[in-house]
């Protein structure tokens, strides 16, 4: 969950990017971030904090080139580095479609899959997912080895799991209640 501080830092983000006319690149900069982050060893290393305060401008420039990050989007992740938020920032990027959302109006949908999907498959999702949300959703597709297998759909804040661990899940929750 985010803290009220980090809330405004993103919000402020999406403000100055609507008034520069550039919330799509910052979009698609976030979606980037987003499948860096579906690395498991990636991932773990913002988890665990293991950065030192020396190496989080370096990262940012790293991520900056990599992932060919918008100024807005770099001035950011400095600007998370300055507040000592930078750790957070896993979180921030896991949150930003219900911003992204929040903020445009739009419908923003997030497509979680175990493994990540080819684009033959992306698209044929898309176009699923389009004729029930309509032409005008948004998507992103997102990696989360957690799942094991199956997938799950984030529609703003409401989620639907049809992963085999949310299945075991319940599974166990059936076995703990049952008289054996």
């Amino acid at each position: 969950m985010l803290t009220q501080v980090e809330r405004r830092c993103v919000r402020t983000l999406l403000e100055v990017a609507e008034q520069q006319g550039a919330l799509s690149s910052v979009e698609g900069d976030f979606q980037r971030l987003a499948q860096a982050f579906a690395d498991p060893e990636t991932r773990n290393l913002w988890k665990n904090g293991l950065l030192s305060g020396a190496e989080k401008e370096p990262l940012v420039l790293a991520l900056k080139e990599t992932l060919s990050l918008s100024k807005i989007v770099e001035n950011f992740l400095f600007f998370l580095v300055e507040r000592g938020l930078l750790s957070r920032l896993l979180e921030i990027v896991h949150h930003f479609p219900s911003f992204l959302q929040e903020h445009g109006g739009d419908q923003w949908i997030t497509f979680s899959t175990a493994e990540g999907l080819s684009e033959n498959k992306k698209s044929a999702v898309t176009r699923s997912l389009q004729e029930v949300f309509g032409s005008d959703a948004r998507f992103s597709f997102a990696t989360d080895s957690a799942l094991l297998s199956g997938f799950k759909i984030q529609v703003g804040s409401k989620i639907a799991d049809f992963s085999f661990q949310s299945r075991l899940k319940r599974l166990e929750s059936t076995l703990k209640g049952a008289d054996l």
